[in-house]
């Protein structure tokens, strides 16, 4: 079997390395946009997972969206092209170009992947007017848990490492907030939580450009985050974090908070199972149906109150175990060789039809 992942690996985000790390033991297997391009490889397989990314991640021009449909065509006569659904639309970004995009990748697509039931049913819905939708075959298969990540410090030693005091109940806020929304929720559900010894920890604070871009003055940001939280309260920085740091962030926190309001999946849902954390997100998308069926707590509505007390029930789920109750759930139905072994299985039965 010969097989283009059409993604980048990515040291920061290991999913795409994973799952080719050990794809490549049983298939010819490349990685890379560039071939998806140039390449005249006779590949069985196209896997494409974001459709931006063929573009850098930037909006396409309508000749280059014409050029799109050229090569898809030219793989399509080649191959069976396989789209895992990560998204509804790029991130926050949901202009006519961009979901145009999404709508020629996929009506190339012999099967989508989806990492939750709730995608299969919504993309259904979505594209059920689209002749395209007729004859593709849908799998389910989980995002994995990031076994490749050290996973070395105690609690303790991760929070002596950052400087956190170990009496301290610590909510965990990982990667970009994308938006003054997000901004705002974690803020003001932090403020609303009413427990003693509450600290909350962003590693990607908006820098003062990023506030810019999310559309946020930054004299209102400084006068909410001096209003809503005391110095011995909060650890907020903007760094690109190594897997060690990463590492200490997670086994550090107590919980995970994941403050998004329109995202189909968030790979912070399964770094926090990788790391035993209790995982606290929106009643919406692959994460409330994942979050629900593990027994974690969700929010139904984006406002502070809401939030806040789904934090409140996070943290006494921690201290009854879910953590380690979550770990277990991610190592027996998220772990990696399972993972490849369910799309090895899909590419299969491509290949034989």
């Amino acid at each position: 079997m010969k097989l283009l992942l059409v993604a980048e690996l990515n040291e920061t985000n290991t999913f795409i390395d994973d799952i080719y790390n050990v794809l490549s033991k049983d298939a010819e297997c490349d990685t890379g946009v560039d071939k998806f391009w140039n390449s005249s490889y006779n590949y069985d397989i196209i896997h494409i997972h974001w459709p931006e990314n063929l573009f850098n991640w930037l909006e396409p021009t309508k000749t280059q969206l014409v050029l799109l449909k050229h090569r898809l065509k030219y793989w399509y006569s080649k191959s069976k092209i396989i789209v895992t659904r990560h998204n509804y639309y790029p991130h926050y970004k949901k202009t006519l170009k961009f979901l145009e995009l999404y709508e020629i990748v996929y009506s190339s697509a012999r099967a989508i992947i989806h990492l939750g039931n709730f995608s299969k049913h919504e993309y259904l819905i979505r594209y059920k007017a689209l002749a395209f939708t007729n004859k593709q075959i849908h799998y389910i298969i989980p995002h994995q848990v990031y076994s490749k990540l050290p996973n070395t410090f105690t609690q303790k030693e991760a929070r002596r490492k950052l400087s956190i005091p170990q009496n301290k109940k610590v909510i965990l806020v990982f990667g970009s907030l994308r938006s003054s929304e997000e901004l705002n929720i974690v803020l003001r559900s932090f403020k609303s939580l009413k427990i003693r010894d509450k600290f909350l920890v962003a590693n990607a604070w908006p820098s003062q450009e990023q506030f810019k871009r999310i559309r946020i003055d930054l004299k209102l940001i400084n006068f909410l985050k001096t209003a809503f939280l005391s110095k011995d309260q909060y650890m907020l920085y903007n760094k690109k974090v190594n897997s060690n740091e990463l590492q200490s962030l997670f086994k550090a926190s107590n919980l995970v908070l994941i403050p998004r309001k329109e995202s189909l999946n968030s790979g912070n849902l399964a770094l926090g199972f990788t790391y035993g954390k209790v995982v606290v997100g929106p009643n919406s998308g692959n994460i409330g149906e994942i979050l629900i069926n593990s027994g974690n707590p969700v929010y139904n509505n984006f406002n502070n109150k809401d939030v806040s007390i789904a934090l409140e029930q996070g943290l006494l789920a921690d201290q009854q175990g879910l953590g380690e109750e979550n770990l277990k759930y991610g190592l027996t139905n998220w772990n990696l060789d399972l993972i490849v072994q369910l799309h090895l299985k899909a590419y299969s039965f491509l290949l034989s039809i």
